[in-house]
């Protein structure tokens, strides 16, 4: 999906072409299982901070740290544990659970479920907050 320069195209070729960068993305996605995104300006460093804040919380944290970030509206922000959500159901069909662990990043909500007692995802959050900002 290539950008152009707003001012050389209408609204209703914006609409297009968003429809259309969209349909590409989605069908990548139901194919391959994945996509590749590229020209979004953000830096490598970036990029790979954050692949190293995920592993650190989704694969090295303890699971009492993750379900720390624990919200009600699991769909928009927080953590999904493994087998709690299908999104096959999201698209009509029947299957199984996801086999994943999730971690969104919606809108914030002032929802979360953890307590204050827990101390480990204080020493985890900041250590992900550390490695982000690096």
């Amino acid at each position: 999906c290539q950008s152009a320069n707003v001012s050389d195209i209408d609204e209703k070729e914006i609409l297009a072409r968003k429809r259309d960068c969209s349909a590409k993305l989605s069908k990548m996605l139901q194919t391959d299982g994945f996509a590749l995104v590229r020209g979004t300006g953000m830096s490598r460093s970036v990029c790979e901070n954050a692949l190293i804040a995920a592993k650190l919380f989704l694969h090295d944290a303890e699971e009492p740290v993750r379900r720390s970030c624990l919200t009600k509206d699991r769909a928009r922000r927080g953590y999904s544990p493994m087998c709690t959500e299908n999104f096959a159901s999201l698209i009509g069909e029947h299957g199984p659970n996801d086999l994943v662990k999730k971690y969104r990043v919606g809108p914030e909500a002032l929802n979360v479920m953890h307590s204050d007692s827990d101390k480990s995802s204080t020493s985890i959050g900041e250590e992900v907050k550390s490695v982000i900002s690096s």
